[in-house]
């Protein structure tokens, strides 16, 4: 049963992140035996944006880009921990909390915020601007290190690793491609349950979701219909999972007396970035047919307005970053304004 609910003063505003969800993968050149019955559901009632200009390649510089409303460039950390970002065109670097983001402008007009996320430090970085913040990364970094390790097993881990590659590196590869799996499972499954007990107890006013899916590692076998727990699936086998999450979200808001009343935005930060995947222990047939060998940047976009219930189609270029005056016109109680 749900938990009472307070008082309502606004709408439902629910913003969710699939990272590396490519609009061409998905709608365009979807797979002749890849089913997807979500994503084509939540199409029928929703504008698809068929020509999004992507606001960056990392998901590092996207995410804070979408959130303030401006292209960041750069980013880094200062020596008392701070999150520092350089914006296009600008000269100088600049402090970016919660307050400086749509997390701030949705408190600061009375709504409930909550977030469970990846990869970025969420409740670090925007916490003093989110009511209920949940973040987690049980992968491997950008390097051999980890998050779970400490300092001297960080330290250690990448001789050892290098070690065993030159004893063996095909060996190697596979048993790092399964650990990437492995722990991509242990992340996946952690952000699911958190964000299936946020859509269910239903307490936000703004809720945003970064999950893990469908960036590589794959995680998930469509043939089977279950998780993969080594190397094997494919970029398809994680969309497939994709749309089966999409389907467990949609049940939730959509059962939710809420429903009328809210806005949904789902969209990959960026698209499949195949030159990143091409050629390493998880790269697949499969994955060389699907991507043709073409690099198609724009990632998807549906845009569910409160009370949509026929497709839009909007076909001109459109920048993601324009996904922030959304959000904006949203908290603020205005017309939604694609143009």
């Amino acid at each position: 049963m749900k938990a009472p609910q307070p008082p309502r003063l606004h709408s439902l505003l629910v913003w969710i992140i699939f990272d590396e969800l490519s609009y061409d993968q998905l709608f365009e050149h979807r797979a002749p035996d890849l089913a997807l019955p979500n994503f084509d559901a939540l199409r029928r009632q929703s504008t698809l944006f068929t020509k999004v200009i992507p606001a960056g390649y990392k998901t590092v510089k996207i995410i804070p880009s979408l959130l303030s409303g401006q292209i960041v460039d750069n980013v880094r950390y200062d020596f008392q921990n701070h999150f520092m970002v350089h914006n296009e065109g600008q000269n100088d670097w600049r402090l970016l909390d919660g307050d400086k983001t749509v997390f701030g402008d949705a408190q600061k007009n009375g709504w409930r915020t909550a977030v469970v996320g990846w990869y970025n430090p969420y409740c670090t970085i925007y916490g003093n601007a989110i009511d209920d913040c949940y973040w987690t990364n049980w992968d491997r970094m950008d390097n051999l290190s980890s998050e779970q390790r400490g300092f001297w097993r960080n330290t250690l881990f990448p001789l050892q690793e290098l070690w065993h590659e030159v004893r063996s590196s095909s060996q190697t590869a596979s048993d790092l491609c399964t650990h990437d799996v492995q722990q991509r499972l242990k992340t996946h499954i952690d952000l699911e349950q958190h964000t299936l007990q946020l859509l269910h107890t239903d307490q936000a006013d703004f809720i945003f979701l970064h999950l893990a899916i469908p960036h590589s590692p794959n995680i998930w076998g469509r043939l089977s219909d279950k998780y993969a727990n080594h190397c094997g699936s494919s970029y398809l086998d994680n969309l497939a999972l994709t749309d089966r999450e999409m389907g467990r979200f949609l049940y939730l808001l959509q059962e939710s007396p809420r429903w009328k009343n809210t806005t949904l935005i789902v969209e990959g930060d960026h698209s499949w970035r195949i030159r990143e995947w091409k050629g390493l222990p998880a790269w697949t047939r499969e994955d060389e047919t699907a991507a043709r060998g073409i690099f198609d940047p724009r990632p998807a976009l549906l845009i569910h307005q409160a009370g949509q219930s026929q497709p839009r189609i909007f076909t001109t270029e459109w920048p993601l970053i324009r996904v922030h005056k959304v959000v904006e016109q949203v908290l603020h109680s205005q017309p939604v304004d694609y143009e």
